[in-house]
């Protein structure tokens, strides 16, 4: 039935899109994702075995493959009919992938946040003077 497959497309699309935010935080923490955390996702109903075993071989981060999983299945279900919601999605991945970024890049920062912005004033003042 075309209900049911769409049903399970949804399902799909949405635990690898829950799964991509878990997988960001557990590699932001330790700086990838342990076997612990690996197991906590497929407990959660998250991730399948045959797909901790891919993710585990892969060298990258793992959160922007899950992601790129969902992506697939929302082409695979909407069709060509549905390029509306191909697109809808689509935007709405690529903000979360813009938002994971942001963070990242805060988080790696080599200097607090608040400092980076003193600074930022500081250098604008100073060559505002010259």
């Amino acid at each position: 039935d075309e209900e049911d497959e769409l049903r399970g497309a949804r399902r799909a699309v949405l635990r690898y899109f829950v799964c991509s935010i878990y997988l960001f935080f557990f590699f932001m923490s330790s700086d990838g994702v342990d076997a612990k955390e690996f197991s906590q996702l497929v407990d959660q109903g998250l991730l399948r075995d045959e797909e901790v075993a891919w993710l585990r071989g892969f060298k990258g981060r793992p959160h922007t493959i899950v992601l790129d999983w969902s992506l697939d299945v929302v082409g695979d279900a909407a069709g060509a009919k549905r390029e509306k919601h191909i697109k809808a999605f689509s935007r709405i991945a690529s903000q979360l992938r813009k938002h994971q970024l942001r963070m990242e890049d805060t988080m790696n920062m080599p200097m607090p946040f608040q400092y980076f912005h003193i600074m930022n004033l500081m250098l604008t003042i100073n060559f505002t003077m010259w």
